[in-house]
């Protein structure tokens, strides 16, 4: 009918086509399905997150406690290089002492050449076990001053914790922004 037509009660005025009803009602289904998909997907990342912040919780307080043991037992192990180092220092002092005497010995005839070359050799091995001790002194050294600075530096050990905080954030706020769809796609 046009306007002003004449028309009867139970006369059909106008047929609506449905078509473009239906494809937005099809549509907002295949939204709130999307959305329904993006919320679920974001719960279980969230809980492997989950799992995996406790496990570089766990490492970070283990990894502490193991730079406290590696501290300790570096600072045992410089001492007991810096008593290794005293005790071979000692025995290179009797050694040239020893080498003095000797080769003294030798010039006056009192003792044999060989004795006198025995003695600088002994000195000699003694010399070159001071350097020895000193190198590991200062190996020593170096791994305590690497121990502590891992002690020292929690954030290296935190700082795969705070990524996996930041990715379990991301994942809520995925969830939030699904269940806005949600609700959008129902009305």
């Amino acid at each position: 009918v046009r306007e002003g037509d004449t028309v009867k009660a139970g006369d059909t005025i106008a047929i609506l086509d449905d078509e473009q009803l239906k494809a937005r009602e099809d549509q907002a289904r295949a939204a709130l399905t999307g959305a329904e998909a993006r919320a679920k997907s974001a719960s279980g990342q969230i809980a492997v997150y989950q799992q995996q912040l406790q496990q570089n919780e766990l490492a970070t307080e283990q990894a502490k406690v193991d730079a406290a043991g590696r501290v300790r037992q570096a600072e045992s192990d410089v001492a007991a290089a810096e008593s290794d180092l005293a005790q071979q220092e000692a025995s290179l002092r009797l050694a040239q002492f020893d080498n003095n005497a000797y080769q003294k010995l030798v010039k006056t005839g009192a003792a044999s050449e060989r004795q006198g070359q025995q003695a600088s050799a002994t000195a000699d091995q003694q010399t070159a076990a001071v350097a020895a001790a000193r190198r590991r002194l200062e190996a020593a050294r170096g791994a305590l001053t690497t121990a502590q600075a891992n002690l020292s530096n929690p954030g290296i050990r935190s700082f795969q914790a705070a990524a996996v905080r930041s990715q379990i954030e991301q994942q809520r706020a995925e969830i939030a922004n699904a269940m806005a769809a949600t609700q959008q796609a129902r009305f």
